[in-house]
């Protein structure tokens, strides 16, 4: 799901859930679940990384203010 956010791809694990509940066959049961993870999975690692960039680019944004005032 290359282009999605992690919202969006909660979105989708969260409707695999509720279809879960009403799916009886064990083997349709056990592929549900694992697409389901792994979209959490995914959706997780996707709000890392953005949390990441955030913190990097308020780190660089400081770095770039202290050299300004370093110049002045």
């Amino acid at each position: 799901m290359v282009g999605y956010s992690a919202r969006e791809i909660r979105k989708e694990a969260k409707a695999l859930q509720h279809r879960l509940q009403s799916v009886t066959d064990p083997e349709e049961r056990k592929q549900l679940a694992r697409q389901m993870n792994d979209l959490f999975a995914q959706a997780a690692r996707l709000r890392k990384e953005a949390k990441h960039q955030h913190y990097q680019e308020e780190s660089i944004e400081r770095e770039f203010l202290s050299l300004k005032a370093d110049l002045l």
